[in-house]
């Protein structure tokens, strides 16, 4: 298959976007976090504007397939976190299959606070700066791999 070496070069043009890997899983990542009011999935003009680079982005390369990944922190009510963070990823494809993204190429997934960045030491004295690290909203590229040391290649 076709290397992409040149995708994440284009793509590290546009703002507000840039591609990042973490591990072997690559990622988009925003200049500014995709923040939502509390208990809200509506996207504010800032998002909606991150969301229109990623699906340009897409359109150009129908084969690329993204995971909408939502996450909040141990501050919600679990009865809450999963539901809010369902429906913030779902608001997210939504927008992106309206402005053109082939629904089969989106999965979202609320993850709720079962996946944080930041481990606090028992989980419920999270200070608000590792919660706010917590509340947050990864695109990760699920059909791209990396093979060597700068190679990203289709699954």
């Amino acid at each position: 298959m076709k290397a992409i070496i040149a995708l994440m070069i284009f793509l590290n043009t546009i703002n507000p976007i840039k591609v990042y890997m973490y591990g072997d899983e690559v990622y988009f990542h925003f200049n500014t976090r995709m923040e939502f009011e509390d208990n809200s999935a509506k996207l504010s003009t800032e998002v909606k504007a991150q969301l229109d680079a990623i699906a340009f982005s897409l359109q150009e390369r129908p084969k690329l397939k993204i995971e909408i990944e939502s996450h909040t922190d141990i501050a919600t009510r679990p009865t809450v976190a999963v539901e809010v963070t369902r429906n913030r990823a779902n608001a997210i494809k939504d927008y992106l299959v309206r402005v053109g993204v082939n629904p089969k190429n989106i999965k979202a997934v609320g993850y709720g606070y079962k996946k944080p960045l930041i481990n606090c030491e028992d989980m419920f004295n999270c200070t608000p700066e590792e919660n706010k690290k917590n509340r947050r909203v990864s695109i990760r590229l699920i059909n791209l791999r990396r093979i060597g040391a700068y190679e990203l290649v289709y699954n």
